[in-house]
C-alpha cells in the first residue's frame, strides 16, 4: 500500500539521515530488482526463442496466448506501479504539496492537528508514536521535553525536498531503462505465437490495459511502441515463413506438372504428344 511504502521512506530519511533524492534512488533500484526478479521467476523469460524446451508446440493456442499475456502483465503492471507510487508520494500538483511534503509537515508542527487530507496511518507525530508504548504510564513517565519533541525538517532544503525537474528525470531514466527490459523480454515472448490471429490477440489487450492505467501520455505511447515494434516483428516472420511454405509448395506442383508434361502422363502432354499417346494405346 501507499502508506506502507511512505513509511518505509520516511525511516529512511528521518532515522537514516538521507535526503529524501537518495531515498527516491534507492526505491527505484530496488524496483529495477524487483522487475528482474519477475523476469527469472516467469516460466516464458527464455531469451530468443521460448519454446520452453519444446513444451510450447503441444500446448492450445488460447494457453500460449495468455501465457503471453501474463509475462507481458507482470511486467508491466510492475513498471506502472513504480512511476505511480514515485508521482504519488513526491510529486506536487497545481501548487499542492506533495504528499512526503504533507507528512513531514505534519510530523514537525508544535501542535499537531488532524489533517483530512493524510490518511491517519501517516499522521504520526512525537506524540502518536509514544502513545503507541505498550503502557499508556510510560509516556506519562517521560520527561516533558521528549513528549512536545518535534523534529524539525526544513522542506525547502535540498535534502527534504526533490524538485519536479529531479523527479521527472529519476523517473524518465528509470522508466527507459524499464521498457529496454520489457522490449528484450516481449521478443522472446512473441516468438510462441504462431499465427497473425494470435499476435493481434495480445496487441489488441494492451490497448485495453493501458486504457485503465494512469500513466503519462508519453509512457504509454512509449509502451506501446515497443509492443508494436514487437508485434509489427513477429507478424513479418509469420508471413514469410508463410509465403516460404506456399512457394516451395508452388515449386513442387510445378516440378511435377512439367515431369508429367516431359513424359507424356499428363492430359496436356496427351495433346501435345499424340504420337506418345497413339504409340502406348498400339502396345
Amino acid at each position: 500500500m501507499l502508506q506502507d511504502v511512505c513509511s518505509i521512506f520516511l525511516t529512511l530519511h528521518l532515522l537514516e539521515s538521507r535526503p529524501l533524492i537518495d531515498v527516491l534512488t534507492i526505491f527505484l533500484t530496488q524496483r529495477g530488482r524487483n522487475l528482474q526478479s519477475i523476469l527469472s521467476r516467469s516460466s516464458k523469460s527464455a531469451p530468443n526463442g521460448s519454446l520452453l524446451n519444446g513444451n510450447a508446440l503441444s500446448k492450445s493456442k488460447k494457453a500460449i496466448v495468455r501465457e503471453v499475456r501474463e509475462g507481458l502483465q507482470a511486467v508491466l503492471e510492475a513498471i506502472a506501479s513504480t512511476v505511480g507510487v514515485a508521482r504519488a508520494v513526491f510529486s506536487s500538483r497545481n501548487d499542492d504539496p506533495s504528499l512526503m511534503s504533507c507528512v513531514l509537515s505534519f510530523i514537525q508542527s508544535d501542535i499537531p492537528m488532524p489533517d483530512t487530507s493524510l490518511p491517519p496511518e501517516l499522521q504520526m507525530s512525537t506524540q502518536h508514536l509514544l502513545s503507541t508504548l505498550p503502557s499508556a504510564s510510560h509516556f506519562s513517565l517521560l520527561p516533558s521535553s521528549i513528549r512536545s519533541y518535534s523534529p524539525h525538517v526544513d522542506l525547502t532544503s535540498a535534502t527534504s525536498s526533490i524538485t519536479p525537474a529531479q523527479l521527472a528525470l529519476q523517473i524518465s531514466e528509470w522508466f527507459s531503462k524499464a521498457v529496454t527490459t520489457l522490449r528484450n523480454a516481449a521478443e522472446g515472448w512473441f516468438t510462441d505465437l504462431r499465427t497473425l490471429k494470435e499476435v493481434w490477440a495480445v496487441r489488441s489487450w494492451l490497448d485495453e490495459w493501458l486504457g485503465g492505467k494512469e500513466l503519462e501520455d508519453g509512457e504509454k505511447l512509449g509502451l506501446s511502441v515497443v509492443i508494436n515494434d514487437v508485434a509489427h516483428g513477429q507478424a513479418v516472420k509469420i508471413l514469410r515463413i508463410t509465403l516460404g511454405d506456399l512457394q516451395d509448395h508452388f515449386r513442387d506442383e510445378l516440378q511435377n506438372a512439367l515431369s508429367q508434361l516431359r513424359d507424356g502422363t499428363s492430359l496436356v502432354g496427351m495433346f501435345l504428344h499424340p504420337e506418345s499417346f497413339s504409340g502406348s494405346s498400339s502396345v
